[in-house]
């Protein structure tokens, strides 16, 4: 389980996560050239679905007139509170984003970004859901079982 999370507890993060990425693995499945030993199973099958939720929270972020089956996009009243023109703003820089770096997505997964639009710092976060959006998902990686709510928000709005 990549993200457990309720709309109540905003952003909290599966603190299994962490323990759970290989510590080789540092971008999205680039293995570290001091390693000599080939990754096990578990950790092929870990970077499997880590690439899977990475291309799958693209489409979603990339597409934000899919059609709401696969999940939301929603902003904070301080996003909101700026008008249209920034709304939208915000929503062609969250599509066009692609800074991933090992700092700023340590599991390459793609669920959070950071940026600048119209001179005010942004961030936007992915959170994976259950179908009825109660919980995390119980498999984050497969579309059918996830539902992603991508936030934009104030780095204060946090």
């Amino acid at each position: 389980q990549v993200l457990e999370t309720t709309p109540q507890e905003g952003f909290a993060q599966n603190q299994n996560q962490k323990g759970n990425r290989p510590e080789r693995f540092h971008h999205i499945g680039e293995v570290s050239m001091t390693d000599k030993e080939e990754p096990t199973i578990e950790e092929q099958a870990r970077l499997a679905e880590m690439i899977a939720i990475a291309e799958q929270n693209d489409l979603f972020r990339q597409k934000p007139t899919l059609n709401e089956a696969s999940g939301r996009w929603v902003y904070t009243a301080a996003i909101n509170a700026k008008g249209p023109d920034f709304l939208e703003s915000c929503v062609k820089a969250v599509g066009e984003y692609s800074d991933f770096t090992e700092d700023n997505d340590p599991y390459g997964t793609h669920e959070m970004g950071f940026m600048t639009v119209q001179g005010k710092k942004v961030w936007w976060k992915i959170d994976l859901f259950d179908q009825a959006y109660n919980m995390g998902s119980p498999n984050p990686s497969v579309l059918v079982e996830t539902r992603r709510v991508l936030t934009i928000l104030f780095p204060d709005d946090y």
